[in-house]
């Protein structure tokens, strides 16, 4: 909790990098479920950077990032009380923690992203129809494809071509 509110809403994400700590603007916040040790159906959140702001916090993120291949944050200095905060659950009071890693797959942006699940779910369920339709009528063409090969027969000509061939 940051403030006093939950980190966890994509509202509350976006307030705690680009104005806590100042990092960067947020640009996307992504929700997957994650299966670890602990929790077969964890929640891992990707958030996604325009840039990152130079800075302490900037410098000692890359600074790990390059000697171990990521960053673990488990708080952050609180400018308005001068001291460092932890990061604490708000459901168990167990300690949290931000891992940051360079993204080597980056999925691109969407310019009019669906409103609502219901949209998204109607979505996916179009897109499955239409590539199905697709991959019946490509099946169609290639078996028509082949039946026309297969009636190809060439013989050639030795005889040389006349005049009256040509008209």
């Amino acid at each position: 909790m940051v403030g006093g509110d939950p980190l966890y809403t994509e509202d509350s994400l976006r307030h705690f990098f680009e104005h806590i700590l100042q990092l960067a603007p947020v640009t996307r916040v992504d929700y997957i479920t994650k299966s670890t040790r602990v929790d077969p159906s964890a929640i891992g959140i990707f958030i996604h950077f325009e840039y990152w702001r130079r800075g302490p916090t900037f410098d000692r993120v890359i600074s790990q990032i390059n000697d171990q291949g990521d960053a673990t944050m488990f708080g952050y200095w609180d400018y308005e009380s001068g001291s460092e905060q932890q990061f604490t659950s708000s459901f168990n009071r167990k300690p949290r923690f931000f891992k940051y890693k360079i993204n080597r797959s980056p999925i691109p942006m969407v310019s009019t992203p669906p409103a609502n699940l219901s949209q998204i779910v109607h979505d996916n369920e179009t897109m499955r129809i239409l590539l199905q339709e697709k991959d019946t009528r490509i099946a169609e063409l290639e078996a028509e494809i082949a039946r026309l090969t297969n009636n190809l027969t060439y013989v050639p000509n030795e005889a040389p071509m006349t005049l009256d061939e040509l008209l």
